[in-house]
């Protein structure tokens, strides 16, 4: 598992910068550089997405699927990095965020 510090501090799962969903995803298939990328798990604070997902508490530790196929981390689309940060602070929809540890290969 990876490493994860959430920055998006308006996400539903985000709690002390850990993130309490047991796995994210990473999207961003032909990504470049970090800001063509997204978390497509964020989900705003005070939405309803959250009774249909299994979630425990908040975790430093996430199991990250990635689509970024041109991520230098990316292993038959796991996530190999020790760890990452998806930022974007103030996000309202998931294309607001992104995976700041990407890099391309």
């Amino acid at each position: 598992m990876t490493k994860l510090d959430c920055l998006v501090i308006n996400c539903a799962y985000n709690e002390n910068k850990m993130c309490k969903r047991e796995n994210i995803t990473v999207g961003g298939h032909e990504a470049r550089k970090p800001s063509e990328t997204a978390c497509r798990s964020f989900s705003p604070r005070g939405t309803n997405t959250l009774n249909s997902i299994t979630l425990g508490g908040p975790e430093k530790e996430t199991n990250i699927a990635c689509d970024a196929v041109t991520c230098r981390y990316n292993h038959e689309k796991k996530c190999t990095a020790d760890a990452i940060v998806v930022a974007g602070m103030h996000a309202v929809t998931n294309a607001e965020t992104e995976c700041g540890t990407f890099q391309s290969k």
